[in-house]
């Protein structure tokens, strides 16, 4: 069931219904054996929550990043987007820069292959 609810979950996000996307995400993490659970879906559901103005971002982007994400662009693009929430969130902004920043020095070498410049990701951190 929980691999179903992920598949569902990261078509939704495809289609642009978060909100959809979001509880499938979730509930296949609910469902899911700690030991079962991966990176991917911990970082997509804090894509969706970003795209929903939630906090819960963070602590979702934190989870990705422990369990050792594998795709570096997507990590330096979520990781973007949650930096300019972080601007509306003062309280979160220290505990949420340090992993930001991790994935910035981390991913640096996906960035000089893609589309992304250090120079906006560093900007963005700043």
């Amino acid at each position: 069931m929980a691999a179903r609810l992920k598949v569902a979950g990261r078509r939704l996000l495809g289609q642009g219904q978060v909100p959809l996307a979001m509880k499938c995400l979730r509930r296949s993490l609910n469902e899911s054996a700690v030991a079962d659970q991966d990176a991917s879906t911990w970082l997509d559901l804090a894509d969706c929550e970003i795209e929903l103005d939630l906090r819960t971002s963070l602590s979702s982007f934190q989870k990705a990043l422990t369990l050792g994400i594998d795709d570096d662009e997507k990590v330096i693009k979520v990781a973007l987007r949650l930096t300019r929430s972080l601007r509306d969130w003062p309280e979160l902004r220290a505990e949420g820069v340090g992993p930001c920043r991790a994935s910035h020095h981390v991913s640096t070498r996906s960035i000089r292959h893609s589309n992304w410049s250090s120079n906006s990701v560093s900007h963005s951190l700043g």
